[in-house]
């Protein structure tokens, strides 16, 4: 590259680095704060995975040693044995860990990094993580074309939603369309293994979000539609597959919401039934706060339409719903927060139509959840 003088791997990595962890420092520090943070988690795995009482940590060191089969350096980590104390005078028992050996434990490395970084709530560093182990899943496809393609896609499913919760729109798209592909493809090639069609249609229904957060309603239109046809069949196989078909239909019904369609509201009436099933056979409180949220958005729907009595009875679901979730979960502080905005809803309705009196104690309870 013109006017760089750089090894191309290793700008590569640094641009990555410097996208991730944020404004204000050079490639290089970004690049170092990154590694650094990589090696505390590989340091926290071997810790948990090493059979016996934890090692000493004060003698630790961190070494390398040339390779000369490959010509470059292997890591090492090397600490002193648990029972050096016990060891004859003048042996010295160690414990010698490589930090990876082989590319079946770098990929299984990679990939409980990445659940660990997400664990922790370090969303940059797992978005990376999850990136790279699609980067290895390629080359590793590229090397052996056909065998590792469910993997693959699985992969790209799981780098895109890492990549959505760091802020990362774009890439977040550009993972989900690749597993979709894929995973049309692998569903072609064997039709009874469901799982390539749940991630079809997940992944479809994550691509109608994105391009309605930017703006392409009929762009998110034709992907939610297809999520629900997807979902639709898999729903048809069995009861199993229902809360699939029900966040499809939530999301087709938030992005037909968006672009004034009528059928919006047949979209999100059915996922709420189908939720509220759900939740009954399931008990999770997930399946509740779905249909909850299916309820809040159908009353939006409502208003939005000038449908004041329709607005009201669902609304006032809602707000039972949701009461009852944050007396469940008194710690849960989102539960209550929810439950504020419901009542800020319904009390602004009121004012809307002009009921100043039953105005007053929604927005009153409201007020006061905030305070608390």
């Amino acid at each position: 590259i013109d006017g760089i003088d750089e090894d191309i791997s290793s700008l590569a990595r640094t641009r990555r680095a410097e996208s991730l962890n944020g404004t204000g420092e050079t490639s290089g520090a970004a690049l170092r704060g990154l590694a650094a943070r990589l090696a505390v988690l590989a340091a926290q795995h071997l810790v948990a995975t090493t059979p016996g009482d934890p090692p000493s940590f004060g003698e630790a060191s961190f070494e390398h040693s040339p390779d000369s089969r490959r010509g470059d350096r292997l890591a090492f980590i090397r600490w002193p044995g648990r029972h050096e104390s016990q060891a004859s005078p003048g042996a010295v028992e160690s414990t010698t860990v490589p930090v990876s050996s082989g590319p079946e434990s770098i990929l299984l490395g990679v990939r409980q990094l990445g659940t660990q970084a997400e664990a922790e709530g370090w969303l940059s560093g797992a978005a990376f993580l999850r990136e790279t182990l699609v980067e290895l899943l390629q080359q590793r496809s590229d090397a052996d074309p056909g065998d590792h393609e469910t993997e693959l896609a699985a992969a790209r499913m799981q780098a895109g939603l890492s990549c959505l919760a760091a802020g990362r729109s774009e890439e977040a798209l550009e993972h989900f369309s690749k597993s979709e592909r894929s995973s049309k493809t692998l569903s072609a090639l064997v039709p009874t293994e469901s799982a390539h069609k749940v991630r079809a249609a997940c992944a479809l229904t994550m691509i109608g979000l994105i391009r309605l957060q930017s703006g392409r309603s009929a762009d998110a239109v034709l992907a939610a539609d297809e999520a629900v046809t997807i979902s639709q069949h898999l729903a048809d196989q069995g009861t199993e597959f229902d809360d699939i078909l029900a966040l499809a239909l939530t999301v087709l019904g938030l992005v037909r919401l968006q672009a004034d369609d009528p059928d919006a509201e047949h979209s999100i009436v059915r996922a709420v039934t189908i939720f509220e099933k759900v939740s009954k056979r399931s008990g999770r409180r997930s399946d509740r706060l779905q249909a909850l949220l299916g309820l809040t958005l159908l009353g939006t729907l409502y208003l939005k339409t000038e449908r004041i009595s329709d607005a009201e009875n669902t609304l006032t679901r809602a707000i039972g719903m949701s009461e009852a979730l944050a007396a469940e979960d008194a710690p849960d502080n989102s539960s209550r927060l929810l439950l504020a905005s419901m009542l800020v809803g319904v009390g602004t309705m009121y004012l809307a139509s002009d009921r100043m009196g039953e105005a007053e104690a929604p927005i009153t309870s409201a007020i006061a959840i905030a305070e608390e």
